[in-house]
């Protein structure tokens, strides 16, 4: 639901709240004309009249908030259903001096199809942060699995970030680093960027 729509529900309710009072006041409280009702009965009706608009107000502002939390958490089930997740595995690597050449295993364990599957190398010490070092080459479907074999200089480089698209077009990332010593990866929970901009 929309702010235009929000306002479309509550400004009935801010006019009644406010004409209301002025045009009793106008033609009840501020003139001559004999009225079989008392000023004190015109009082109560107002203060009731007013209780009722608040009220009627709050509550279709809960109706709104509530079903804006629901609609939010129908999305992020949505996603969650369809949500893929990268794992890395079976690591061995090559050197050519300076540079070594990882090869690895990435296998998407999730529940649907990882695409445009981007590497980067992140070292916050360089002059651009964030380098890649695979651009979508790889569409995985759930328990598929595929080698890759990136260079780079492990003395410069601090961690690794996968970035793919899910079916939806939803961007994640997720942070992989690789511990030397035990030959091993450890990766991090999908983070979902939001929706990636699909037109041109």
């Amino acid at each position: 639901m929309d702010n235009k729509e929000k306002m479309r529900i509550i400004l009935p309710f801010i006019v009644l709240a406010i004409c209301v009072p002025i045009i009793v006041d106008f033609f009840i409280f501020g003139n001559s004309f004999h009225s079989n009702i008392s000023n004190e009965s015109w009082t109560g009706f107002l203060g009731s009249f007013l209780g009722s608009i608040i009220g009627g107000g709050c509550t279709c502002w809960a109706v709104i908030k509530q079903k804006q939390y629901a609609d939010e958490q129908r999305k992020l089930d949505e996603v969650a259903e369809i949500r893929p997740y990268i794992v890395a595995v079976s690591p061995s690597d090559v050197k050519f001096g300076d540079m070594l050449e990882l090869h690895f295993i990435i296998q998407n364990i999730g529940l649907n199809s990882a695409c445009d599957i981007e590497i980067y190398a992140i070292n916050l010490d360089w002059k651009e942060p964030k380098k890649i070092i695979e651009q979508g080459k790889y569409c995985l479907t759930v328990n598929s699995k595929v080698e890759v074999n990136p260079k780079f200089n492990f003395n410069e480089t601090i961690y690794y970030e996968f970035h793919y698209v899910d079916l939806k077009s939803n961007l994640y990332y997720q942070e992989f680093r690789y511990d030397y010593s035990s030959n091993s990866f450890i990766s991090l929970e999908p983070c979902n960027m939001g929706k990636i901009n699909t037109t041109n």
